[in-house]
Parts: C-alpha cells; structure tokens; sequence
C-alpha cells in the first residue's frame, strides 16, 4: 500500500496572514465608507426633489384658489369730494393692505371676499349681506379654507398682495427682492396683481413663489 504524502510546505502557505485581514478590511472600510457617501448624497438629493415636488403641489394649489377669485373680480370706481373742493376718484374694489398681507374683492357673484393667509393656511372670508329686494338671496358672512392635509405638513407663513403700478413702493419693492422678482425691470398697470407665497416646512425648509395675476374686469392703465 502506497503512503499518501503531504506537501508540508504547501499546507504552510495556505493560511491566510494577519496582514492580509488587516488589508482586507482596511479596503473594505473604504468601500463601505465611500458606499455611505454616495448613498447620503443620493438620499440628501432625493429628499430635496420629494420637497421641491410637495411645496410646488401646493403652491399651485393654493395659487390657482387665489388666482381664480382674483381674475375675475370686479372693478367699480367712487368719486369723492377732496378738502379744497376737487373731485378724485378713488378705487373702491379690489381693495390692498396697506401692509400688501389681505386683498379685498368683489368676486363673480359680487360678493365681497377678503383674501389672507391665516393660522398658517389661505382663508376666504366672505363677507354677509342682505338684499331687500330679493330677501332669499341674502347671504351670511363665511369663511372658507382647505383642510390642513391639503397643505402636506406645510405651512403658509406669508402671503402678499401688490397691485402691479405700485410694485415700486418701498415695501413692495422689498417683497419683491426678497422673492426674487424682478420688480425694476417690469413695468405693470393697475390691472396687475402680483401675488408672493412662502411656505414652510419642519422638514423640508422654506419656498418661495410667486405669480402674476391679470384681473380682466380692470380697466389698464
């Protein structure tokens, strides 16, 4: 019977050094930390886009809210007798802040509608009146706002109203600049109502936007 011989030397040479563990897990550390990195890249730039994404959704949910009653809202005109006797005519409707932050309308159906943000969400208060003519077609005040899950964790911290002509006020002007719009290089009529958004976010940060709103039943200036 033959003896089975054993190649000791090669027997030796198998095993695996504590150099080579040492390398492979010193590789594999850079690996998992270069691995990190890229993942914490791609999920920083995920959250950015998903963020992006939810504040434009409901900022043109809430721009196209204010847009639609703003559009169409009428227009009607009071003269009045000034201290030295002149006549001036002064706008009755649509009606501004003096702080740009409410827009007072007289919509489609010429119900009076103040426009503001309130408690963090877009707030419609209709104003009540009551028609001697017609007592049935009377209406009480009321108030309108979208329900808090529309706003997807946001909140509507400002809300600006500028008519187009006084963009050039000083604190027009400085909404604007804050907004990045660019006020001094577009020339608007009284027909014009600019309208400024910021939302925020616990998550997600701040957003701005804004957008301009041409009011048809506004005589241009």
């Amino acid at each position: 019977m033959k003896k089975r011989s054993f190649n000791r030397r090669r027997m030796k040479d198998s095993g695996t050094t504590l150099v080579e563990i040492v390398v492979t897990f010193a590789l594999l550390g850079i690996f998992l930390a270069a691995a990190a990195a890229i993942i914490g890249v791609i999920t920083n730039q995920y959250y950015n886009v998903k963020g992006e994404t939810y504040s434009k959704q409901v900022t043109d949910i809430v721009m196209e809210k204010i847009a639609s009653e703003v559009e169409g809202a009428k227009y009607y005109t009071e003269s009045t007798i000034g201290a030295n006797g002149e006549e001036k005519e002064n706008s009755e409707n649509p009606i501004y802040a003096s702080d740009y932050q409410s827009m007072e309308i007289h919509d489609r159906t010429d119900t009076r509608v103040k426009l503001s943000a309130v408690d963090g969400k877009l707030r419609l208060d209709y104003f009540g009146f009551y028609d001697t003519v017609t007592p049935e077609n009377s209406r009480e005040a009321t108030a309108w706002e979208f329900d808090r899950g529309v706003y997807n964790g946001y909140t509507l911290e400002e809300l600006y109203f500028i008519r187009g002509d006084k963009l050039g006020e000083e604190g027009a002007a400085t909404i604007a600049d804050r907004f990045s719009f660019p006020a001094s290089q577009v020339t608007y009529g009284k027909e014009i109502t600019v309208i400024f958004v910021r939302l925020n976010s616990p998550k997600y940060g701040n957003y701005y936007s804004y957008r301009v709103v041409r009011m048809y039943n506004v005589p241009e200036a």
